[in-house]
């Protein structure tokens, strides 16, 4: 039997992550092989994320009822900057991007806006959640320094957008 799926969202300030990502480096262009999508989306994975990591350790609490998070390790992190048209595919996430393996439901993905267009179409994310013998289709409209918390197992995407900046920040945690 699948488990319920969850998602968790908080609004933080979006400086101390702006300030830890200027620590981080190694980005590494992506663009084309992900599924951001859009003649103006744009994805670079970045390998040395500690600082961000570390900025973000801090709110992982807001999930402790639903994963131990001292078991959470960094697994990946990645930036996408978009704009007009520009969406992800329908997807979920998964170790080395073996898709056809169910993740682990204690993996957790984590995105933080840290731009949203000002056009009244920002780019909803959407989601589908199992719960109990449901499934539920949800979205969220972002705003800046939306967080959000999720596992692994949950199937989401983003639609297309209006014009202006739309920038989030995806760490993904394996729970070792």
């Amino acid at each position: 039997m699948i488990e319920d799926e969850w998602l968790k969202k908080i609004n933080v300030d979006t400086k101390p992550f702006e300030d830890a990502l200027k620590l981080c480096g190694n980005f590494e262009d992506v663009t084309g092989i992900t599924t951001a999508t859009g003649k103006f989306s744009k994805q670079y994975h970045f390998h040395y994320a500690k600082p961000y990591y570390n900025e973000m350790r801090k709110y992982l609490t807001y999930i402790d009822d639903k994963v131990k998070t001292y078991n959470l390790k960094p697994y990946s992190s990645w930036i996408v900057e978009s704009n007009i048209g520009s969406y992800h595919k329908f997807h979920r996430h998964s170790v080395n991007g073996l898709t056809h393996i169910r993740p682990n439901k204690n993996n957790i993905a984590t995105v933080l806006f840290l731009e949203v267009p000002e056009d009244k179409n920002k780019g909803d994310f959407y989601f589908v959640l199992k719960k109990g013998n449901d499934i539920l289709n949800n979205t969220i409209t972002p705003e800046k320094g939306d967080l959000l918390f999720f596992p692994w197992s949950v199937y989401h995407g983003v639609y297309p957008q209006g014009n202006g900046l739309r920038k989030t920040i995806n760490l993904d945690y394996i729970y070792a």
